[in-house]
């Protein structure tokens, strides 16, 4: 199963497959605005489940808010647990067809090649994906 809703193409996918970044894509860069793709994961049914590796269950509470305070109408679900309960969950999941998370952002950086391999991962390159220092300044 790959996760294609437009939810899991929101700013935040940006930052969690820094995997797919190191790769030559052969994918076109996001033309949709910001706004659009807000509206579009709303329409969807505004549901976002994120696992994030991590110590605590608070630990990510700030990006939570954040990601919160900016896509208000968004559900956001953010499920903090230790990176290698998270990679065995994910992978009973694909292997039962009922993937939960629409992000996933772990420390155990070897299952990215490994998923990627399988083609469990959606390609997508953000806006500017190419240009790396317009986001910067922007």
């Amino acid at each position: 199963m790959k996760v294609t809703s437009s939810l899991t193409i929101l700013p935040l996918l940006a930052t969690v497959h820094g995997y797919i970044r190191t790769r030559k894509p052969v994918i076109d860069e996001e033309t949709k605005t910001l706004a659009q793709l807000y509206q579009e994961a709303i329409n969807e049914g505004g549901n976002l489940v994120v696992y994030h590796g991590g110590d605590t269950p608070d630990q990510q509470n700030y990006t939570a808010d954040a990601f919160k305070a900016k896509f208000p109408d968004i559900n956001l679900t953010m499920i903090v647990d230790y990176s290698k309960y998270h990679n065995a969950r994910v992978d009973n999941q694909l292997e039962t067809n009922s993937l939960v998370a629409d992000v996933i952002a772990l420390q155990t950086l070897q299952d990215y090649p490994r998923w990627k391999k399988e083609d469990k991962l959606l390609a997508y390159a953000q806006d500017a994906y190419r240009r790396p220092h317009v986001c910067i300044t922007s």
